[in-house]
């Protein structure tokens, strides 16, 4: 998909729908009850990131059901890059590095739906702020 991601439509009523288009409803996941496991096939590391973050972020309302994929490929990739962390400090070699790099990306990519990154965590603030009608003093003043 070339060009920016969409803009999530939280964040469009936030900012005062500044394009004046017809805003489409985002699908919403049931929220998640009782035990959530990390899948079996999961390495120990990608179980570990799983288990740390998964009543966070079910606490918190971002994961829900429809959420659980991009939790996995967070995990996987954190363990992933966390094996070729490993191997690239133990060989030293440049295209340890770059595999390190790649995993690094990856990671970056689920994590930041996730809201796993101040960047990504202040526009879920932002988006949860006006759901309850808590805008800032900040916010009002930027977006009316």
């Amino acid at each position: 998909m070339a060009g920016r991601p969409p803009k999530p439509v939280a964040l469009k009523i936030l900012q005062g729908n500044p394009g004046k288009r017809r805003l489409l409803s985002e699908p919403r996941g049931d929220p998640l009850n009782g035990d959530c496991a990390p899948p079996k096939y999961l390495r120990p590391d990608a179980k570990h990131f799983w288990k740390n973050y998964v009543e966070q972020l079910r606490t918190n309302g971002i994961l829900t059901t429809l959420d659980l994929h991009v939790l996995e490929m967070a995990s996987y990739w954190y363990a992933e890059f966390r094996r070729r962390e490993r191997l690239a400090r133990k060989n030293d070699e440049p295209r340890d590095w770059r595999e390190t790099r790649f995993a690094s990306r990856e990671f970056d990519k689920f994590s930041a739906q996730l809201g796993l990154s101040p960047t990504a965590r202040t526009r879920l603030a932002m988006s949860d702020a006006r759901k309850k009608g808590q805008e800032s003093a900040l916010a009002r003043r930027l977006f009316g």
